[in-house]
């Protein structure tokens, strides 16, 4: 099965709405205004990274918008039904600066990100 070509112009929009679906779903995680601010900068990195990797190793802007789209779409993914996890290590790393010792990540989380990186791949693969 071919992959669908998608214009530049259709990867920036998916780009652009991969980003929205990150910063509603990741802010609205985080427990307060410093992780709320610190969160949105994610997508602002993952973009230069995908800009300057794009860049160095001279793919085209369409395949960095893809790895972009999979990554930034991807990660909110893994925090589905684990809200009140998060939120609690969260503000506890902002109020000691470390997670605490016993801070393991669920088994049903481990698959969720084991699932999301499969899929990711397997997506990477097919489109690229």
């Amino acid at each position: 099965m071919q992959p669908p070509h998608l214009s530049l112009t259709t990867w920036c929009v998916i780009a652009i709405a991969a980003t929205i679906f990150f910063l509603v779903f990741m802010v609205a995680l985080m427990p307060t205004p410093k992780s709320k601010k610190k969160i949105c900068l994610a997508p602002v990195a993952g973009a230069a990274y995908a800009v300057g990797d794009a860049w160095v190793k001279s793919r085209s802007l369409e395949d960095a918008l893809i790895l972009y789209s999979l990554a930034v779409g991807g990660i909110p993914l893994v925090f589905v039904g684990h809200r009140k996890k998060m939120r609690r290590e969260v503000l506890d790393y902002e109020q000691n600066g470390r997670t605490p010792e016993n801070s393991k990540a669920s088994p049903l989380m481990v698959v969720q990100a084991v699932a999301v990186i499969a899929v990711g791949l397997a997506l990477v693969g097919w489109l690229l």
